[in-house]
């Protein structure tokens, strides 16, 4: 890995805090995908009103910062961590940022190119398993 690959793989992460999934360059830097539920999911799809994201080339992109937990021809599964909501406490950092603040849960992201690509969020490892069986 060059030194390059180091720097640029540690300046970008992916993360949920309350009901925001950031894409991150730092902490309180960069761009926010309001979930205000994990049912919802995301499309590339711009004749898809109803569920059509502009961010998800952005969160297609950041993933090459990250090693997905399960892989197969079409989709691509990911440990997002989860953390708590800093109000007002300056100067404490997540511990993807060098900080003592750890994660609090984890979500898992679910990412599946078909004629369109598809972001689906899950609470629990079983659940994005048994869907990607049930879409094979």
């Amino acid at each position: 890995m060059t030194f390059r690959n180091l720097v640029e793989k540690t300046e970008y992460a992916i993360y949920y805090v309350k009901d925001e999934l950031w894409l991150a360059h730092g902490q309180g830097s960069g761009q926010t995908v309001q979930l205000p539920t994990l049912a919802k999911y995301l499309n590339s799809d711009k004749n898809d009103v109803e569920h059509y994201d502009s961010t998800v080339s952005r969160i297609v992109k950041y993933t090459k910062y990250l090693t997905p937990i399960k892989k197969t021809s079409n989709t691509e599964l990911y440990e997002i961590p989860s953390y708590p909501l800093l109000r007002g406490n300056y100067g404490e950092y997540y511990d993807i940022w060098g900080g003592t603040v750890k994660p609090i849960g984890k979500i898992y992201m679910l990412i599946t190119e078909e004629k369109s690509t598809i972001i689906n969020f899950f609470g629990k490892k079983n659940e994005a398993l048994a869907w990607i069986n049930s879409i094979k």
